[in-house]
């Protein structure tokens, strides 16, 4: 894994748990919240993150 790979990986983690965040907060529901997470993995592409 690379420099630039590694950060797209660490930028899906974050914005993953802060989506889960306001899921359980009652921000977002849970298809608001997959539909982020499709959109998320579709432009930072990570490598472990995509077999979520």
């Amino acid at each position: 894994m690379n420099k630039q790979q590694a950060e797209n990986e660490m930028k899906y983690r974050l914005i993953k748990i802060m989506l889960e965040a306001m899921e359980a907060e009652g921000l977002i529901n849970v298809s608001e919240k997959e539909t982020a997470l499709r959109k998320l993995i579709n432009k930072v592409k990570p490598l472990i993150g995509q077999l979520d």
